[in-house]
Order: C-alpha cells, then structure tokens, then sequence
C-alpha cells in the first residue's frame, strides 16, 4: 500500500490547485494497476474503476463546453473538436501540463519500462483524477478545474475553418 504523507498529498494538491476531502480517492486515481504486480486477490485499489467515471464526466464537460461555446458549429465540427480534445494524446498532455506524472504510483515493470512517459498511462491517469474530483468535490467543482485549467487554454483556431 502506498504511504503519501501530508507533503506529498500537498504537492499534488498544489499543482492542481485543488484540496482532496477524501485523500483516498486521490491516492486511488494516481495508482496504476501495475504498482499491484504480483498480488493475486482482486484489488481495487487503483485507479481503473475511477477512470472509467473520469472517461464519462470528462466527455460531458467537453461536449458540454464546446455546445455552448461554438453555437455556429454543426454536430460533426463539435466532433471533430472533441474528438481532439479527448484524445489519449491531449489528455496526456494535460497530465503532464499539472505534473501529474510525477506522482503517479506504478510497479517495478513498469517504471523500468519508462510508464511515466506512455500516453496510455497519463491519459488514464487523467481520466482517474476526473472521476476522483467529481467524486469528492462535485459536477461544479470538477468543471470549473476542467474549463479553467485545459478548456479556456485551448487554442482551437484551427478547428474553427
């Protein structure tokens, strides 16, 4: 199990400019399955289970962001956006843009194997996180970090043809 003390929890905390109730959830969202190799009893003390809810609300805030912010734009514009926006690739930037990556928690193998570069792994990461904050904080609270942070930052001039 990992140990995060209160200097850790706050670094975290401090590059996402936002304090964990529930510092559980936090510690869950940043551990990757692989930091349980070799455990055979069914764990759900990863990240996975809180990626798969950070995956929904990070859709809807996106679509939700792009409907009201480009009201001249077709379904197949707003797609083609968040299609983008959404991507492993930019959710991946995004970890690394709050540092993310610094904390994640992975197993041997895979931090040998350079895990806090793999864009399968940040992405996640990210999604985790959403689905922890949502979680502890609420919709309001997780859309304002998700607009604020990476949506109001975005340059998407190139998509607006």
């Amino acid at each position: 199990m990992n140990n995060l003390d209160n200097k850790g929890f706050y670094e975290i905390e401090k590059s996402l400019g936002y304090i964990f109730a529930d510092k559980e959830l936090l510690r869950k969202a940043l551990t990757h399955l692989s930091y349980y190799e070799g455990v055979t009893e069914k764990i759900d003390n990863s990240g996975e289970r809180l990626e798969y809810l950070g995956d929904a609300v990070l859709g809807f805030l996106v679509k939700e962001f792009l409907f009201l912010s480009f009201k001249d734009r077709d379904e197949g514009a707003l797609t083609l956006i968040s299609s983008y926006l959404l991507s492993d690739k930019n959710l991946a930037r995004w970890c690394k843009d709050i540092s993310l990556n610094r904390f994640i928690f992975l197993g041997k193998g895979e931090e040998m194997q350079h895990g806090r570069e793999k864009v399968s792994i940040l992405a996640h990461t990210f999604e985790a996180l959403i689905g922890a904050m949502y979680l502890d904080g609420g919709l309001y609270v997780t859309k304002r970090f998700v607009i604020s942070r990476f949506l109001k930052r975005e340059n998407l001039s190139d998509f607006l043809i």
